[in-house]
Parts: C-alpha cells; structure tokens; sequence
C-alpha cells in the first residue's frame, strides 16, 4: 500500500536518491583528510631523513682520501664547494640552500673549533663537522603556518697523510 507523497520504484521500494550521494560527500571528505594527512607525514618524515642523510654523506664526502671533484690539487677535507654541493645535493628535498650548510673543523670529541672551511692546516685526527639544516613547509595548506626545521650534525675524522701499504 502506498503512502501519500511517497515514490515507489519498480520492485515497490521508496526512493531514498539523496541519501547516498550525502553519505557518500561526508565519508570522502573524511577519507580524503585522513590520506593527505598521511602523505603530509610521510613528507616530514623524507624531509627529515633528507636533512641527516644530507650532513652524513657531506661529512663523508669531507674525510675521503683523494683530491677534490672540482680540483685535483685540493683535498676533499679542503673542497668546500664539493661539501657542500655534496650535501645540497641529498638534501634538495628538505629546500636547503648552500647557506643551511655549515662546514667546521675541530681537534676531537670535546674539543672547540678552531677553523671554518676551508682551513689553513689540518693534522692527523682532526674532525670535520658538517651542520645542515633542511625546511619542512607543508603541501597541503590545512596548517600553513607549521614550518618546522630541522638540524643534523655529522662529524668524521680526518685521514691525512697515513700510508696505505
């Protein structure tokens, strides 16, 4: 029996149209949230990793033994340019400009610095220390305003001058 002002379709149902295009816009909005929250972290955590991987590989690139990429007479630990491109180059995903990267020198663990890139002398067992700092900005405006930084610092001794027999 029909009910008055109530559709029917064929197999005797009412009509419900409305209701699963309405479901339907409140569930994806839900669903749409939650994924582009989970690709949000998913690029703070690569920006992150971004900047250690940049300080590590940088400081790498600084104690190696043999002359520098751009000249064959600079040793690597002298190569500032190769340094920092170096880390420049990992770190891209975390924006980083040659100035977030910071090359300084010091005689051990406890020690003070005692030279900025290049440096005039280096001994045997000196360090080198490479600072980065890599910039979070988000990509979906949700929170414009979170920009967070990171720092990483790597430090690796110098090898200068040892014999390989």
């Amino acid at each position: 029996m029909q009910q008055p002002g109530r559709r029917l379709n064929r197999q005797g149902r009412a009509l419900r149209a409305g209701q699963t295009l309405v479901e339907f816009a409140l569930v994806f909005l839900l669903l749409f949230t939650v994924v582009m929250g989970i690709i949000e972290f998913g690029h703070l955590i690569t920006v992150y990793a971004a900047t250690i991987t940049a300080s590590r590989e940088a400081a790498r690139y600084g104690d190696a033994i043999g002359p520098g990429a751009d000249d064959a007479n600079v040793p690597r630990y002298q190569d500032c340019t190769g340094i920092t491109a170096t880390a420049l180059r990992i770190g891209r995903l975390a924006n980083m400009t040659a100035a977030d990267v910071t090359i300084t020198y010091d005689h051990g663990p406890g020690t003070t610095v005692f030279a900025t890139c290049p440096p005039a002398s280096v001994a045997l067992g000196d360090r080198i220390i490479v600072s980065v700092t890599g910039h979070y900005r988000p990509w979906v405006p949700l929170f414009p305003t979170v920009n967070l930084t990171f720092h990483a610092s790597a430090a690796r001794t110098i090898l200068r001058n040892v014999p390989l027999d």
